[in-house]
């Protein structure tokens, strides 16, 4: 891994892991857009474990479960 990608991913790290809590107002806003027929996209330049995440950090824990 290149010197630069190293940090990169260290902070990623560090902002995952560092964060105790997130507004569930956004899941909520996501939810109602998705209940209105809306289909929503997430277009980002970071890799995608960080994604991956982030984004579970930020919304598993107050979306309701999915039905597969």
């Amino acid at each position: 891994m290149r010197p630069l990608a190293r940090v990169v991913a260290a902070e990623h790290r560090l902002l995952i892991e560092a964060v105790e809590r997130y507004d569930a107002e956004t899941a909520t806003a996501l939810i109602d857009q998705r209940d209105a027929g809306k289909k929503l996209m997430l277009i980002t330049n970071s890799d995608w474990a960080y994604t991956r995440d982030v984004m579970a950090w930020a919304f598993d824990h107050v979306l309701p479960e999915r039905p597969e």
